[in-house]
This record gives C-alpha cells, sequence and structure tokens, in this order.
C-alpha cells in the first residue's frame, strides 16, 4: 500500500517536472477512425450530422456547441464529419482543471487539446488551414446540470466568446447535438448542492446512472442522435469591441442557436419533438412545464 502510493506519487511528480508536448493536431481523429469507435457510435446511435453551412479554406471558425451534457459526445462523430468533408482538423477545448491532473493533462495536451483561456482561444483562432476551427463549449461545468427534463442551455450569461471572435475576427458556428442529454440519466440539477460546489470547486460532481441503472457506469442509454453545426455567422475584426457590439452578436447567435433547434427538432422523432418543444436558456422559465 505504502509502496504504490511512494510509486503514485513520484509519477504526479515527475508528470509536472517534463515539459507538455503536443501530438500531431489531429491524431485524436485519427485515434477514434483507426480504432473503429467512430462508426462503433454511428451504429449505435444511428448517428447523423448535418451541416447547414460552407466552410472556407481561409477563414478561421469557432464552433460554438451545445448542450454539454455529461460529456461532448458530438466530439468525435463532428471530428471525423469535418476532416473527410472539408480536411479540417477540429481543435477542442477543455476545462482548465484537466491540465492540473497528472498523466492526464499529459494524454489530452498529447492529443491536441487547449486551454479555454482567453490568451490560449486568441492565439488558436489565428492557425491557418487545416486547423482552423476549433470547438468550444461556453456552458462548461455548469452546462453538465442543465437539460435532465427539458433542453435548457447555459448561454445567456455567456459572452466572452462573442467579444473574442469580435477582436479576432473570427466567425461563429452553432452547434447543437440532439439526444446528448439523453445518453446517461443525470440527477441533480442546476440548483442542486452538487451543482454549487462545482461551481465554486471548478469541478464537475455529477452524478449519473447508464443504461442498467449502474452508478458511473459507462454503457449509454439507446438514443438517437442528431449533430447539427448551423450557417457560420460572420464578424467583423473590431480590436475593441463596445459593450453594444457584443451583446448584438450575443443576440444574433442566441437566435442562431435557437433557430437551429427548431428547424432540425423533428429529426428526433414525433415524440421526442413533442416533449421537447423548444430551447431554453438558463434564465428561461419553461412555459410547457405540463407538457414536459
Amino acid at each position: 500500500g505504502s509502496l504504490l502510493c511512494l510509486v503514485a506519487a513520484s509519477v504526479a511528480v515527475l508528470d509536472f517536472v517534463f515539459p507538455l508536448r503536443p501530438g500531431p493536431r489531429g491524431h485524436w481523429v485519427q485515434f477514434w477512425h483507426w480504432t473503429g469507435i467512430h462508426d462503433g457510435l454511428v451504429s449505435f446511435f444511428d448517428a447523423k450530422i448535418i451541416t447547414e453551412g460552407k466552410f472556407d479554406k481561409r477563414k478561421n471558425y469557432c464552433v460554438i456547441y451545445f448542450p454539454h451534457s455529461l460529456f461532448g459526445i458530438g466530439y468525435s462523430l463532428l471530428a471525423e464529419h469535418l476532416y473527410n468533408e472539408y480536411g479540417s482538423i477540429l481543435f477542442f477545448t477543455v476545462a482548465d482543471i484537466i491540465f492540473a491532473i497528472p498523466i492526464l493533462r499529459r494524454i489530452m495536451t498529447w492529443w491536441g487539446s487547449t486551454s479555454v483561456s482567453e490568451s490560449k482561444l486568441k492565439a488558436n483562432l489565428k492557425l491557418p488551414f487545416p486547423h482552423n476551427l476549433l470547438m468550444l463549449q461556453p456552458d462548461g461545468i455548469a452546462g453538465m446540470f442543465y437539460g435532465l427534463d427539458r433542453e435548457q442551455i447555459v448561454l445567456d450569461r455567456r459572452r466572452g466568446f462573442c467579444r473574442v471572435a469580435l477582436q479576432t475576427g473570427t466567425a461563429l458556428v452553432p452547434c447543437y447535438c440532439f439526444g446528448a442529454n439523453q445518453i446517461y440519466t443525470r440527477w441533480f440539477g442546476p440548483a442542486s448542492l452538487a451543482a454549487r460546489l462545482s461551481s465554486r470547486m471548478q469541478t464537475s460532481l455529477v452524478f449519473w446512472t447508464d443504461r442498467f441503472g449502474l452508478p458511473f457506469g459507462i454503457v449509454p442509454n439507446r438514443t438517437k442522435i442528431v449533430v447539427v453545426l448551423g450557417e457560420p455567422i460572420d464578424v467583423p475584426k473590431v480590436d475593441s469591441p463596445t459593450k453594444e457590439e457584443i451583446n448584438a452578436l450575443h443576440s444574433k447567435f442566441v437566435g442562431a442557436m435557437k433557430g437551429l433547434y427548431a428547424r432540425h427538432k423533428d429529426m428526433m422523432g414525433e415524440e421526442w419533438s413533442r416533449t421537447h418543444p423548444r430551447l431554453y436558456l438558463e434564465s428561461e422559465r419553461p412555459v410547457e412545464s405540463k407538457q414536459e
């Protein structure tokens, strides 16, 4: 027991001594393909990818992905689709807490993940093709506690990505993964103690059960998945955007996200569409609560 603890402590120390070295960006896309994980996910979830717009190799794009749910199931589905269709390698962001966890931080760095810090975002949004697509989940840890009984996302109070988009002139791409909230059963909502502690500690304290009711189980529910990439929203470059300019872009993005949801919810089936009639922001009170 003591020897095992000593070995673990030594590994942790060494992990922080040696510098992190990123691997070839896009390696994780190849990993999903080589292992057959991507094809397995598509088959298991009867998954579909819909792209409303087109991507220009000369531009940079920030894919704003919702909902966070337990984890971003749409990552791997989108990554291979974008690589096959456009040759772009999707760069993805992770919470800063990941880079404080020994070994995991090294794996994620090697795979090409990046911090959500503003400086890192700006640097990555200037990369040329094929690294001109970056995925961001603005709802973060808070979003893991939403979507238990309705499709609701943390977006109203998330405006930083609009400021960064303006400062870099990066096009915003609304993205929604239908069915992500139903993959596992989460038991605590946004008003729970677990949600408040997670926010304070900046780490996830989510309790979930899998398809067989096992706590923290890995077998997902067999639900349909539809990932939709909306039409890119062109954003002018403004070195010092005003609050009004940021709010205007945010309002435009919210409208685009809700429109995307309304256009494609029927692909989940009549029953799902009936019980999840619209997309709510965290500040909105559902008016269809009796139906849902």
